[in-house]
């Protein structure tokens, strides 16, 4: 089981040695994550309207598989729209590889302090999913919230939680939700929201 640590950082050599335990985990997070475990998530995801999913992501997959195989396995939604923290270029790829397939009008909105502090990594987001697709609007602004949801016209997707689209050695909770009130009170907020000037 991994976990993330938190080290003392009082000194230069236990600095050094946390540095060099995080590195251990992440070789061993790589090992054990396994995208196909989403696939028990969405065996259990709602079949119908006010159906509803709470569950628990182990750490074995990240947030982001349980995404692009959601679209996998359902087809290319109307419209998609995604609120984080922050990413990885790595999941912004697998975002990509998948609106290869079947583009899709896919809203992905990203922090202010994100850009801020990981400008590269937005650099490349832009550069993998702005520029290229048509279907994608990239927006940032003072966001901390988890939500993705998927509009399939008669059936839709929220899906709150409190991972990121990026890789997560931790303990994560999801809920996904059937609703359509649910769907349209988070549309409306994100619109909201990319629509805010930028500081």
């Amino acid at each position: 089981e991994v976990r993330a640590r938190k080290f003392p950082v009082s000194s230069r050599t236990l600095r050094k040695e946390a540095q060099k335990q995080e590195r251990r985990d992440s070789k061993l997070v790589g090992i054990i994550i396994r995208p196909e475990h989403a696939d028990e998530i969405l065996d259990a995801f709602p079949r119908g309207p006010g159906e509803r999913l709470h569950a628990l992501l182990s750490g074995d997959f990240i947030f982001c598989d349980l995404l692009t195989r959601l679209i996998d396995r359902e087809g290319p939604p109307i419209s998609a729209t995604i609120s984080t923290l922050s990413l990885s270029g790595k999941n912004c790829e697998g975002l990509a590889l998948v609106l290869k397939k079947k583009p899709f009008p896919l809203h992905l909105i990203v922090s202010d302090f994100f850009r801020t502090m990981n400008p590269l990594i937005f650099g490349t987001i832009q550069n993998l999913l702005d520029e290229p697709f048509e279907t994608v609007r990239l927006s940032n602004g003072r966001t901390h919230a988890k939500v993705a949801i998927f509009d399939y016209g008669e059936r839709c997707f929220v899906i709150e939680g409190s991972a990121n689209l990026r890789s997560s050695n931790n303990l994560e909770q999801v809920f996904v939700v059937d609703d359509r009130e649910v769907y349209e009170f988070h549309k409306a907020w994100m619109e909201e929201l990319a629509a805010l000037p930028d500081k």
